[in-house]
């Protein structure tokens, strides 16, 4: 990688992150295969990550856990009341089943179902990427001990902590993770101090990326 492409790659991340963290105030429906779904609030990552779900906490994906995604994202889904929406469940899962496998498809059925069915991982996937792409950076090490505490109890305490008045319309648990973590890196940047450079992960992955091309042989060793 010479400077001159370092310098172009890193112009186009930061054009990219800014234009990301614009969307993220937009209200922009998320969608898997064109089925529009609810942004990732905390209320819903909680439900997520405590039920398992493969694409929060890991593992192979499989159908049940694509139609749980689908369904605790989705609009007919109230995290709040999680039992008492149930009733509104086979119709979202119907749709997902619908696209999964289009009713022209009857001759090659098993093929259209499983590339959909790749897309539709693919989709969920690019939803949790873009959801954490800003998130903050980990105050803990991996696999050395458990975390504080869950996910939306960090952001209660942090924002409570930091605003007399909650600023937004929305509570915090069903504000999107998106706009949460902007948020977050506000106060975190504020108490850095102005002279601090809060770095993009990506353009962290890119700096390495231009220092190992840079020596090659500190790659072996």
């Amino acid at each position: 990688m010479t400077p001159q492409d370092y310098l172009s790659e890193r112009d186009r991340l930061r054009e990219g992150a800014a234009q990301r963290r614009c969307e993220a105030w937009c209200a922009r429906p998320e969608r898997v295969l064109g089925m529009a779904l609810e942004p990732i609030t905390p209320a819903r990552y909680s439900v997520l990550a405590g039920t398992e779900n493969a694409f929060v906490c890991g593992g192979m994906p499989t159908l049940a856990q694509l139609n749980n995604f689908v369904w605790f994202c989705s609009p007919q889904f109230d995290p709040d009341k999680p039992l008492d929406s149930r009733s509104r469940a086979p119709g979202v899962l119907a749709e997902l089943r619908r696209r999964l496998i289009p009713r022209w498809t009857w001759r090659n059925r098993d093929v259209v179902a499983l590339a959909n069915f790749r897309q539709a991982i693919d989709d969920v996937r690019a939803i949790m990427d873009s959801t954490f792409a800003d998130a903050m950076p980990a105050r803990e090490t991996p696999g050395e001990r458990p975390l504080a505490a869950a996910m939306e109890a960090q952001f209660l305490d942090r924002f409570a902590n930091e605003y007399r008045f909650w600023p937004l319309d929305t509570p915090i648990r069903h504000t999107p993770l998106k706009m949460l973590f902007q948020l977050a890196r506000c106060i975190d940047r504020r108490n850095a101090g102005e002279k601090d450079i809060y770095t993009d992960r990506s353009e962290l992955s890119l700096d390495e990326r231009f220092l190992r091309s840079l020596n090659p042989q500190a790659d072996g060793q």
